[in-house]
C-alpha cells in the first residue's frame, strides 16, 4: 500500500463510515421531512439532497418497499410513505432533532458540528436513552439519575468527602430493618474520589475475625482491608442522585465471612446490603 492510499488519522470515530442501515435511516429521515414540509417527492431532488446516484437511490428505495416504509410507485411517480414509515420517519427525525440540541446546549458547540455528531449518535442509542435525552430538553435536569459503574467523576471533582453507612437485611424493604452488623462499623465513612478509580472507605470500631466481600457482575471480590479500614469501589455501588441536591445515595450488596477464606462460600443469611448517604 502506498503511503497516499492511506488515511488521514483524524478523531476517534470520524473516519468510520456510514453502514448501509445507517444511511437508509437517514434517508427515510429526509423523506419524511420533505413530507412533512411539503416539498415534492420525486427521485431528482432526493439524490441531490441525500448526494446519491440514481441507481444508488433506486436500490435503497426498492429494499425500504420491502421493508414496509413506502409504497411500492412506478419509477416515474413521486415517492409515497406509507404510514409506517411516516411514523418511522418521524421517530428518526425526532431523535435526531433532540440530539443535535442536546449536544449544543451541553458541549457549546455550533450547528453545524452538533448536526454532524448527532448524525452518528441517532443510530445507535436505544429508545430508552432517546427518551432520556428527550427528557432532559423538556423538563431541564432530571428528578433523578441512577448510575452505576462510575467512578463519580461526573459529580464530584477529586478528593475526599464524608459520607454515613448503614447496613441493612436485603429483601426487607417496608419498613427497612438495620442488620446486626451495624453496629460493627463506625456511622461515618469516607468517598474518596479519584482520576480513574474511586472509593467508599468503611471504618471498623475494631478489629473483626472477618472477611469482608462486595458483590460484582463478576461474582464476589474481597474488600481491601488496611488495618480497620475497608476499600470498596464506587462501580460496584447502585447511586442514585436528586436534581438541584448536593446529597446523594448508593447501595450495594455485601457479606462476610469467617477470617482467613480465600473463596468466597456467602450464605445467603451473610448477605447485607450496604447504603451510604453523601453530602
Amino acid at each position: 500500500m502506498e503511503k497516499s492510499d492511506l488515511q488521514e488519522p483524524g478523531e476517534i470515530g470520524q473516519n468510520l463510515e456510514l453502514s448501509r442501515s445507517e444511511r437508509e435511516e437517514d434517508l427515510l429521515e429526509l423523506l419524511y421531512r420533505r413530507y412533512r414540509d411539503g416539498y415534492p417527492m420525486e427521485r431528482g431532488g432526493i439524490c441531490e439532497e441525500a448526494e446519491m446516484q440514481r441507481q444508488e437511490l433506486d436500490e435503497f428505495l426498492q429494499n425500504m418497499i420491502r421493508e414496509g416504509y413506502l409504497e411500492n410507485t412506478d419509477p416515474g411517480e413521486e415517492i409515497r410513505l406509507t404510514d409506517f414509515g411516516k411514523a418511522q420517519g418521524a421517530e428518526c427525525l425526532s431523535r435526531h432533532q433532540n440530539l443535535t440540541q442536546f449536544i449544543q446546549l451541553v458541549c457549546g458547540v455550533d450547528e453545524k458540528a452538533a448536526e454532524e455528531n448527532a448524525c452518528r449518535i441517532e443510530h445507535v442509542i436505544s429508545g430508552e436513552v432517546a427518551e432520556g435525552f428527550a427528557g432532559f430538553l423538556k423538563y431541564g435536569d432530571q428528578a433523578e439519575r441512577r448510575v452505576r459503574n462510575s467512578n463519580l467523576r461526573f459529580k464530584y471533582a477529586p478528593g475526599r468527602y464524608p459520607c454515613r453507612i448503614c447496613l441493612y437485611q436485603p429483601e426487607i424493604r417496608y419498613p427497612r430493618k438495620l442488620a446486626e452488623e451495624q453496629g460493627w462499623f463506625e456511622e461515618q465513612a469516607e468517598l474518596e474520589i479519584g482520576r480513574e478509580k474511586s472509593y467508599v472507605w468503611l471504618e471498623l470500631r475494631e478489629a473483626a475475625e472477618k472477611e469482608f466481600w462486595y458483590f460484582t457482575e463478576m461474582g464476589w471480590r474481597k474488600a481491601v482491608r488496611e488495618g480497620n479500614r475497608l476499600r470498596i469501589p464506587t462501580d460496584v455501588f447502585r447511586f442514585l442522585f436528586f436534581q438541584n441536591e448536593p446529597i446523594g445515595e448508593g447501595e450495594c450488596l455485601t457479606a462476610w465471612t469467617g477470617s482467613g477464606e480465600s473463596e468466597p462460600e456467602i450464605e445467603k443469611e451473610n448477605c447485607r446490603e450496604l447504603n451510604i448517604h453523601i453530602w
